[in-house]
Formats: C-alpha cells, sequence, structure tokens
C-alpha cells in the first residue's frame, strides 16, 4: 500500500497563539484516530480493487 505525506504550513503570529496542552494532546490523538481511519479505508478500497480484478 502506497503512503503519501502530506505538509501543511501555517503561517500564524505567535501572539495570536494561545493552545493549552490538553487541546494539543486531543489533538493529536484526533489526528492519529483520523490517520487510523485512512488506514482502515485504504486496505479496504485495495481489497474492493483485487477482487474486482
Amino acid at each position: 500500500m502506497a503512503k503519501e505525506n502530506i505538509e501543511i504550513k501555517l503561517d500564524v503570529d505567535s501572539s495570536q497563539v494561545d493552545i493549552s496542552e490538553a487541546k494539543v494532546d486531543s489533538l493529536i490523538s484526533k489526528l492519529k484516530e483520523a490517520n487510523t481511519l485512512t488506514d482502515v479505508l485504504a486496505s479496504k478500497l485495495a481489497n474492493l480493487t483485487e477482487k474486482q480484478k
């Protein structure tokens, strides 16, 4: 299964950023969950593609 790296760059004024550690931890958790779901979907799609051949 091919993996593609996606880079997101944000240009933010640091004086406007006030993020608590809990919010960061929550975001990291959500990103990990989304990554897992993406892997599952990619796997299922690959299986469906194989079955159609």
